[in-house]
């Protein structure tokens, strides 16, 4: 496939994939248990009529293992040509905490090359993690055309996530969707409000690895 090539809704889905709440501070869980329930609510919200089927790992489903047999089981679907994922996880340089347990990215992706059998299906990976864009290179390297990635401490996904959305489905390419969810004004006010409370390297730019003139509407290009 060419980078031309349109790849329509009946053949492109999502899989969003949010714990928050196991591996947060305790004296925030009562807010990563609304970002938990927000990232998929908000994804089923603005983006049903943009994918065939939202498929959806949240909470004890978001294990290491659902997500790679998930993305195994999706792809092995012969009428899909493109498989595109939100991760909504805590993140630490080079590692992501899913459910059950912590991973380097580097094993992850790794893992993902081991498990999934049609790697050309996985297109788009878009991340709230933090520090996500040192997650990049695992998930390029696992098959993913373009990926985003905080640069450290995340704090503007109530800002980021839907800006993305919208102008991701509406056709806009990857890096214009994320150039929307990076406004200036918004980093610096919920940069701010995390660093008041307490959380130390904070900084909520994201940076696009990858194909980021892909829009939701066309193939990755081999």
């Amino acid at each position: 496939m060419s980078a031309a090539e349109s790849v329509p809704i009946t053949k492109r889905d999502l899989l969003v994939v949010s714990n928050l709440e196991t591996h947060g501070k305790k004296e925030f869980k009562w807010l990563y248990r609304f970002l938990d329930v927000m990232s998929v609510s908000l994804a089923e919200q603005k983006l049903k009529d943009s994918y065939r089927h939202i498929y959806v790992l949240a909470a004890d489903k978001a294990s290491l293992a659902n997500f790679t047999n998930s993305l195994e089981s999706i792809t092995q679907d012969p009428d899909l040509a493109a498989l595109d994922v939100f991760i909504h996880l805590h993140g630490a340089p080079d590692r992501l905490w899913f459910q059950d347990r912590l991973i380097q990215t580097e094993t992850l992706g790794t893992e993902i090359q081991s498990i999934v059998s049609h790697p050309s299906k996985l297109r788009a990976l878009y991340s709230t993690a933090c520090y996500g864009k040192s997650h990049a290179e695992g998930f390029l390297n696992a098959g993913f055309s373009v990926v985003n990635g905080a640069e450290k401490v995340n704090t503007n996904s109530p800002h980021d996530y839907p800006a993305f959305m919208n102008a991701w489905k509406s056709g806009a390419t990857f890096d214009a969707a994320q150039e929307d969810g990076n406004s200036p004004e918004w980093i610096a006010f919920y940069d701010s409000i995390a660093q008041a409370a307490g959380f130390d390297d904070v900084g909520s730019y994201k940076v696009v690895e990858g194909d980021g003139q892909m829009t939701i509407n066309e193939a990755k290009s081999l």
